[in-house]
Parts: structure tokens; sequence; C-alpha cells
């Protein structure tokens, strides 16, 4: 039984460069609080101010950041097998899109974040919302194994 090749070389691109971002980040965020900090601060803009309850949430943060890298890294060597898969972080990317656009002035006040920074975030994510998806799109609709 031959195994279906029809692997959309833009989703797998996609999939690859959000898997090394958000394992990346997931480490960094782990490996320490300046870590965390500077990840924080160069990514998204943030200045945190890092205190107990804050140092706990980065470490959930981080485990599940790793976490997610790791499924976009499963799902960029086989995305016809993961295609439910490649379907919810579509739906994540999507609903993280919502939430930034929806709080624009918290993270701005919170976390000291230049306007113009977080669209730049919420542009990023809509382009690989929109790439995801039309990548998801060109995959096959049957699958077999």
């Amino acid at each position: 039984m031959s195994k279906i090749k029809n692997h959309p070389a833009l989703l797998v691109a996609t999939l690859y460069f959000s898997s090394i971002f958000h394992v990346i980040g997931g480490l960094m965020i782990l490996f320490s609080q300046a870590s965390a900090q500077y990840y924080c601060e160069i990514v998204f803009g943030y200045i945190l101010n890092i205190n107990q309850e804050m140092e706990y949430i980065l470490r959930n943060l981080g485990i599940y950041a790793l976490a997610f890298g790791i499924i976009l890294f499963f799902s960029a060597k086989n995305p016809i097998r993961f295609k439910p898969v490649i379907l919810s972080l579509v739906i994540i990317y999507v609903f993280r899109v919502f939430n930034s656009l929806f709080t624009v002035e918290n993270i701005h006040s919170i976390f000291q974040v230049p306007v113009y920074r977080i669209y730049i975030a919420i542009i990023i994510l809509t382009i690989l919302s929109v790439l995801l998806t039309i990548g998801y799109l060109q995959l096959p609709k049957e699958t077999r194994d």
C-alpha cells in the first residue's frame, strides 16, 4: 500500500516554523525567569514583572508551549495523518487572533507593549492562521494508511 505524499510545502514549512518557535519559547520559559523575560520582551514586547504567581503561570505556559511545538512538529512530518490536529491548530491560532484583537488595551497597559507591536503580532498570527488554513484545505479529503 502506498502512502499519499501530497504534502503542501507551504503547510509543512508553516508547521515547522511554528514548531521551532514554540519549542524554543517553551524551553526558554522553562529554563529561567531571565530567559522567560527575554523571550517575552523580544517576541511580544512584554515587560514582565515576575513574582511567585507569574513564575508559576510561566512554568505552565512553558510546558504548554513546548507540548504545542512538539505537536506541530509531528503534524509537519505527516500532515495527512494529523489532519484533525492541524484543524485544531488553526482554531487555536484564530482564537489567539481574536483574543489579541479584543484585548489590545489590556495588553498595552498591563505589559507596557506599544500598540503597534501588538498589531504586528496580530498580523503575524493572522498570516500563520491563513497559511495553515490554506494548507489544510489543500490536503486530500481521503486518507489511506
